[in-house]
This record gives C-alpha cells, structure tokens and sequence, in this order.
C-alpha cells in the first residue's frame, strides 16, 4: 500500500510498476488526496480503470450487466489529506440567441452526483421558440441543480454547480484485459433493459419524457408505457409518437348501468402556461406598448393563381412563397419598414438582409421562424428554404438562428381562418402583414363582367413611432402590384 496522499517517487516516463497482475501504471510524482490498497482477484468480466488526480482517485468500473462488482469496492478511497484541490464551478446559462432574456427548461440530463465531461449534454431548454441543447464547458461531478423542469431560467443564472479539479495530473491504473474481456464489456445489457421495459423511468415508476410530449400523447390517446423511447437513456421524444401505428384513440370505457357520471362543482387548477403560450404572452405584452396604425385592402389573386397553376407539374408550390418574395422586392423599394429602431426611437437602422419571418402552427404552438437574405433568393430557393423550417417545425428542431434576426414579418393565419386580420408587431421590427383567407367572391373584370374572382385581404400593422401611413401605404400599392402581376416576381423586376 503506498502512504495515503502520496504518489511515491519521480520515476522516469518509461518506468513500469506491475500493481495486479498484467496491469501497468506509469506516474509523474504527484500529490493525491486519496490511498491505494490491493482488492481482491477481480471479477472476470469486469474491466476497470483507476484514475489517480490532485485532487481525487477515482474508480471507474465497467462490468457486465453494468453492476459493479465486490471485488473492487473500496479498492480507491478518498482521504482528506494529501494536499488536494478541487473547486465548485458555477455553470451559467450563456446568452443563446439575440434578444432572448430567458428561457424554459424542458429536460435535464444530470442530475446531483453525475459526472461529466467537456461538452456533454446538460439539459434542453425552449427559449424563444426554439428548443436548444445545453452541453457542458467543464468536465467534473454536478453537485448541485439550482431549476426544476419545466422553470424558468435567465441568461446568465447558475443551472448547476461542477466540481472541477485544478490543475490536476491523471494517473491511469488498467486492468489487463484479454480479448473475451473486451466484448464482454461491448456487450453490456442492463437486466432490466427488455422488450418489456424499455423506457427510461423516474423514482416513481412514470416514463421519462417532457410535459410537452406528455400533452401530445394524451391529445393522441397514446400510452407511453408502450412506446420505445428513443431518447438519452430511453427518453421518449415527440418524434417517437408520430409513428402510425400509435395514432390510436383512446379506449372509452362505458359508464356502469346505475352510474351516472357527475361533475363536482367547483374551480378547476389553473393550467401554466409554458414553451411557446409563455414566450407569446411575453411578445404580446412588449407589443401591446407599440403605437400601430393599420392598413387593409383586397387583392386580386387571378393571375397568380394561374401561374401557379401553370407551374405545379414541375414545382409543387403555394401561393406564399410568392407573396413572401413579393415582401422582399418591395422592401427593397422601401427599406424603411426593413429597419431597426434604437432603444430610444430617436434612430434606426436599416437592414440590407430581407430576414422574413412566416408563421407556422406546431403542435407544441405558433412558431415563427425566419427565411434569411431572401433578397438574394430564387423563387425555387425560397420554396425550399421554407419547407426546410417547416420540417424542423413540426419536429421541435429549430435552432436559435432559425428564430432570431428577423426584419420583417408575415402572418398567413388565414390559412385556418379568417378573412381580415389585425396583427401584432414583434418588436424590435417595425411592421407585420397579416394574409387572410383567400376566398372566390364575384368581381368585375376589365371588361365590366362580373366573374368568379379569388380575392384574399391583406392588412399591414406599422409602428407609427417610426413609420408613417403614407410611407406604408406606398410600400402596400407596390406589394400589391407584385401580387397582381406575379411575372414580375418570377423576373425580379425592381418596380
């Protein structure tokens, strides 16, 4: 045994000390807070590594079945002497996106007494309406979680705390390992781990899984005992329930003859508001303090309509990405309602890059991610820029960039329902268009004949701290003109 806190000796890096058996240790003279005894014969499946710090000795044990094995217990224990050092590690929440003040966390990774290392997975937090990984900036043991899921953080708060080594040598203590020993040990299969039983479960015997995919199951009529999770350690995720076969509707069970069913009068819990719903209320309340005038008029969507038409055996396309790229074009014209208005509104600044934002409805909520540069987009480009951030939509894989850095924005809820639309401006931009149902209503044409029309109404929101109704109006009669006479789009003609 050598003496507790000491690495007996300078030896040179080609020294070798035979400790068990085959095992080999090589050593630079270090202090360690920590002693070495002989354990008894190893377990013939177990394989093991001794990792001897400044500030720790510390086993790692990977055995067969993942139990840890007698033979080693106690084999490295700490002792206070010796000289070690470690610190505790505050491990702040970083500022992950451009005007995002805090975020919701989702899933936590760790917990108390887990170690990790250097760019490992922390938690999942949905910040504005964007679902991001947190990994780790330091390798040690969390020894404490300051935010229970589904809280609320803010940049730059604690998440957890890490005890770190300082200054730390490692010395490696192998086992001798055979060629059976090592697939043994590729072959680790937990006894519980069956075909029966393959969630992740918590203390209390529920799947692990966040609240999020907890509503959707429940809005499916899933049951997520007999869903495989796919997630860290069996997590079950959003993307394991979009499976058909899951899509099953709950059983109904019958009320028993003599039975009948009663609701007991009362207040029923309030329900929090989280992800999206609580990103939205706090845009909301930030855009109720805006100044805005509005502006509403038809527009004839005939010729576009045809084009469409014309196009859909060799591009499978909306009306929208025209009326996005139609955005754009007038944009450029008036680059006014394209800017940044500083902190006071004594300023602005205009922005060369058209970053429109296009809603989007999830089931985890309204999303609104933006199409970047789509002034140096093709129509072709666009449609396929907007179908990717539909994809990571609906699968909760947006990524901060996809949500921050927006100029300007489109509300297409018409889409569900409504003819007219008065929308709310998502500062910092200055202005909205809101797109409602377009609809066939009948109409005179040029020759004075009343003829089955598609017509949609279109309204602008401007912040009128900014912008004035002329300057949006303008912007309107040339937007107008794009949609009318959409060869102009597909020609990228400035007006």
């Amino acid at each position: 045994m050598l003496p507790a806190g000491v690495l007996a000796g300078r030896a040179a890096r080609s020294q070798r000390r035979d400790v068990i058996g085959a095992a080999r240790w090589w050593f630079r003279g270090r202090k360690c807070a920590g002693t070495f005894a002989r354990p008894p014969a190893p377990d013939g499946n177990d394989r093991r590594r001794y990792h001897v710090t400044s500030s720790s000795c510390e086993l790692r044990l990977c055995a067969r079945n993942g139990i840890a094995s007698p033979a080693v217990k106690g084999y490295c224990s700490s002792s206070s002497g010796g000289g070690g050092r470690s610190k505790i590690q505050p491990f702040l929440l970083a500022d992950i996106g451009e005007g995002i003040k805090e975020v919701t966390v989702k899933e936590w990774y760790v917990k108390v007494g887990d170690r990790v290392s250097e760019f490992d997975d922390i938690c999942e937090v949905e910040s504005d309406k964007a679902t991001v990984t947190i990994t780790s900036r330091y390798a040690g043991v969390v020894t404490k979680v300051y935010c229970e899921t589904g809280c609320m953080a803010r940049v730059g708060s604690v998440l957890v705390d890490i005890e770190v080594e300082e200054d730390g040598e490692t010395v490696v203590v192998a086992a001798a390992e055979d060629a059976e020993q090592r697939a043994a040990a590729d072959e680790l299969v937990a006894p519980e781990a069956t075909t029966a039983n393959y969630q992740a479960r918590d203390n209390e015997g529920k799947v692990l899984t966040t609240p999020a995919v907890r509503r959707i199951a429940a809005e499916k009529g899933i049951d997520l005992t007999a869903v495989r999770g796919t997630g860290k350690q069996g997590r079950v995720l959003k993307e394991d329930l979009l499976g058909p076969e899951l899509s099953t509707p709950a059983p109904v069970v019958a009320a028993a003859v003599g039975s009948p069913q009663t609701t007991e009068a009362g207040d029923q819990d309030f329900i929090p508001l989280t992800g999206y719903s609580k990103i939205m209320r706090n845009t909301m309340e930030a855009s109720n303090k805006i100044p805005t005038m509005v502006i509403t008029d038809e527009v004839n969507l005939t010729r576009l309509v045809e084009l469409k038409t014309q196009m859909s055996p060799w591009l499978k396309v909306t009306i929208l990405p025209f009326l996005v790229k139609a955005t754009s074009l007038a944009l450029t014209r008036h680059p006014l309602l394209n800017s940044t208005p500083s902190p006071d509104f004594s300023s602005y600044r205009p922005n060369r890059s058209h970053n429109i934002g296009v809603a989007i409805d999830t089931p985890l909520g309204l999303v609104v991610p933006n199409i970047k540069n789509v002034q140096t987009l093709s129509l072709v480009d666009l449609v396929r820029s907007m179908a990717q951030l539909r994809t990571k939509a609906e699968n909760g894989k947006l990524t901060p960039a996809d949500v921050t850095g927006g100029t300007f924005t489109l509300s297409n809820m018409g889409t569900i329902m409504g003819s007219t639309l008065t929308p709310k401006i998502l500062p910092p931009e200055l202005a909205i268009g809101a797109l409602g149902q377009m609809k066939y209503r009948p109409r005179y044409d040029s020759q004075e004949r009343l003829v089955r029309t598609p017509v949609m109404n279109v309204s602008w929101a401007a912040d009128h701290r900014i912008l004035d109704g002329a300057t949006v109006a303008r912007f309107f009669k040339d937007w107008k003109t794009y949609v009318e006479n959409p060869s102009l789009i597909l020609a990228n003609v400035e007006l």
